[in-house]
């Protein structure tokens, strides 16, 4: 017995199923922290969760590149080629100086930086001395 085998040719091409579309990942932190990956090469529609951790007297203030916002950890769905950078920045510490009736300060208030030095000047009336400092001194 002989058997013939008929079928059609197809113009459509070969389909590989097992070769997922596949999309990088370029992660970076700014100066004052860093992050919990540098990236990679992702599966189309994969999840991938980032974390960006700030240095001492530093804070995370958000993302920039293909993310916004500021939510830390941050998700994102590799849906294309993405670039994304961890921002800090130093933390501002307020100061605020009084003086009580007799005399001034040279400095009222303002933000500094942690570790910034600040020159306080005390000056009494005349008549009137200079005693101490309070508050959180």
């Amino acid at each position: 017995m002989i058997m013939y085998n008929c079928g059609k040719d197809s113009d459509e091409p070969a389909h590989n199923l097992n070769t997922a579309q596949k999309f990088d990942l370029a992660v970076s932190a700014s100066e004052g922290g860093s992050v919990d990956t540098s990236g990679g090469s992702y599966d189309s529609n994969s999840s991938v969760t980032i974390t960006a951790t700030p240095s001492d007297e530093y804070e995370f203030t958000g993302w920039s590149g293909n993310a916004s916002g500021s939510s830390n950890p941050l998700t994102i769905i590799m849906n294309g080629n993405i670039n994304i950078t961890a921002n800090f920045s130093v933390i501002k510490y307020s100061l605020i100086v009084s003086a009580s009736n007799g005399g001034s300060v040279n400095l009222t208030e303002g933000d500094y930086s942690s570790q910034t030095s600040i020159t306080l000047i005390a000056s009494p009336d005349e008549g009137y001395s200079f005693v101490r400092w309070s508050g959180s001194v």
